[in-house]
């Protein structure tokens, strides 16, 4: 008997498996949904004012207190599993991630506010005066957030320090 006819009734199989392996073996298109959560609502809630430090943030375009001094610029990105939670509530408890620990680097840097707060999550810049960016994936969110370390209170003008000026009457 040939060769090729004992190798000829195992070809579709051979084919079969072939085939099966360059399927298996495309890229997956996984699921990545853009969500928006709003940053205040969120800040709001009980369990924020639980999880949250004393430093106030406020995002890029929102009206702040006057700045004295801006010591950093921080960047974080979190993700949060988003098994058996809808993307809502994960991408809410990865934004909570994200700014938790802007607030205790800020506090850690001699810093007392976050000012001009922006998404930039998965490489994506996103600027709201009252939302923040959300990637979904199918098992875990991310929220990526960029911020400025200040010192709250007025600037400091340069020759003004010892010196007390009069109204001139």
């Amino acid at each position: 008997m040939s060769p090729l006819r004992r190798v000829a009734p195992l070809f579709p199989l051979v084919l079969l498996a072939g085939l099966a392996f360059v399927v298996a073996a495309a890229p997956a298109r996984a699921r990545e949904t853009e969500r928006f959560v709003n940053a205040r609502e969120v800040a709001a809630t009980e369990r924020a004012r639980d999880f949250l430090l004393d430093v106030p943030f406020f995002l890029k375009g929102e009206p702040h207190p006057p700045v004295a001094r801006t010591l950093s610029t921080l960047e974080v990105e979190r993700t949060s599993s988003g098994a058996l939670r809808s993307d809502a509530t994960a991408c809410e408890a990865a934004f909570l991630d994200a700014l938790r620990i802007l607030q205790e680097k800020a506090r850690a840097a001699g810093g007392d506010a976050l000012v001009d707060v922006v998404s930039i999550t998965r490489g994506v810049e996103y600027e709201s005066a009252s939302a923040v960016r959300c990637v979904a994936g199918a098992v875990v969110v991310h929220v990526g957030l960029r911020a400025k370390v200040t010192v709250r209170g007025e600037p400091a003008t340069s020759g003004s320090e010892g010196s007390e000026t009069t109204p001139d009457e």
